[in-house]
């Protein structure tokens, strides 16, 4: 039985202005229309039987998120985004929102609790809205807590690659621990790579999940939280189903090939270690906060104990700064910015490598994540 079917010409529903509030923020994990095309600018309305279900796309997504409603009748509707926004926020939040659509009469009216009241005039129809992949074929599934999850996205983000022509690197990579057959998820972007690891058993495809999907994942889970997020892969080219509690999104994974991150894990034995404080580190960036402070080579002296950053604050004055250290072995570089990066959940990093001129693995206390950073000359 099709989506339309059974629908009623009039239909009416009632909700609470902060709940509808919140729904319309969720759909915000949608970028708004950005090709400019009218019908991705709305929100899809469907009204069933004590609760109703709205909609967003951006032809990569579709989220939806379900809420509980007083409804006489069933049917569906597109009304703009930014218009059911307007309407909750501008409704008290414990009083309530009535929407009741007309299709013979193409309009919809609407009662913001005891106050304002407004005709809404419906300009498209909802089977323009378009329609989500197909859903079959289900090649894999797995769970995860929303609280691991969380840690995980924050740990390999800000390694995405944001560089169009290697589209397949716009993403999470989400693949198999070659040695354990778990859950691991890789970021790179051809200076810094991370690798974060689980103890969730993977029996799916691999597949990379493009950067906005991954932004709407870490919005919609919570640190902790108390349901877990179910994920389901569809399809040859992998769809991802993702539901937690009374949202689901469904979201497209990018059709590319993956290079092997393996293959530039160092395997030499290392002769550069050092240990960085975070309390240190970012002391010293803090003072470059210049615009070009973002590009300056952190120059590392183990055998001195000491870590040394200098930048052109602007034509007329160069600064340089100092922290200890702890570690050995010879003088190496790494881009400072990075640094920042690295401790966004660590207090203690760890520096490795077998030579200045190799990667540097990138280690903090938390042994389920890894990083490897490209060094700098100095």
């Amino acid at each position: 039985m099709g989506r339309h079917s059974q629908e009623h010409d009039k239909f009416r529903f009632r909700i609470n202005a902060r709940t509808l509030l919140r729904a319309a923020e969720r759909l915000n994990l949608v970028e708004r229309n950005r090709a400019k095309i009218p019908v991705l600018s709305m929100c899809r309305i469907e009204v069933r039987d004590s609760q109703i279900a709205l909609t967003a796309t951006d032809l990569d997504r579709w989220i939806t998120t379900r809420c509980d409603a007083d409804t006489d009748g069933r049917g569906t509707v597109l009304i703009s985004r930014r218009v059911i926004e307007n309407i909750a926020s501008a409704t008290p939040p414990e009083q309530d929102v009535t929407i009741a659509v007309s299709k013979t009469d193409s309009t919809a009216s609407v009662q913001c609790g005891e106050l304002a009241h407004a005709e809404l005039r419906l300009l498209i129809d909802p089977e323009d809205f378009p329609k989500e992949p197909p859903l079959h074929g289900q090649k894999g599934k797995f769970t995860i807590g929303q609280g691991d999850l969380k840690s995980a996205l924050s740990a390999v983000m800000f390694c995405i690659s944001t560089e169009e022509t290697r589209y397949y690197l716009n993403g999470v990579f989400f693949t198999a621990h070659p040695e354990n057959g778990n859950l691991r998820m890789v970021a790179t972007d051809g200076h810094r790579l991370a690798m974060r690891d689980s103890d969730i058993a993977w029996e799916c495809p691999n597949f990379i999940a493009p950067t906005r999907s991954i932004h709407a994942l870490a919005n919609m889970v919570k640190k902790p939280g108390n349901s877990p997020l179910v994920v389901k892969v569809l399809g040859d080219v992998p769809t991802l189903h993702c539901e937690i509690d009374d949202t689901t999104m469904i979201a497209k994974t990018i059709d590319g090939t993956y290079p092997d991150y393996m293959k530039v894990i160092p395997t030499k034995e290392r002769t550069i270690s050092v240990t960085l404080a975070k309390a240190q580190v970012m002391s010293v960036l803090h003072l470059l906060r210049a615009k070009n402070a973002s590009r300056s080579a952190a120059r590392f002296y183990p055998e001195e104990k000491v870590m040394r950053v200098k930048s052109s604050l602007d034509l007329y004055m160069e600064m340089e700064v100092s922290a200890p250290i702890e570690g050995e072995g010879k003088p190496f570089g790494l881009n400072a910015r990075y640094l920042r990066d690295f401790f966004r959940d660590d207090d203690v990093l760890r520096l490795d490598s077998a030579d200045p001129g190799h990667p540097f693995l990138v280690n903090g206390e938390d042994s389920r994540t890894t990083w490897l950073v490209m060094p700098m000359r100095i």
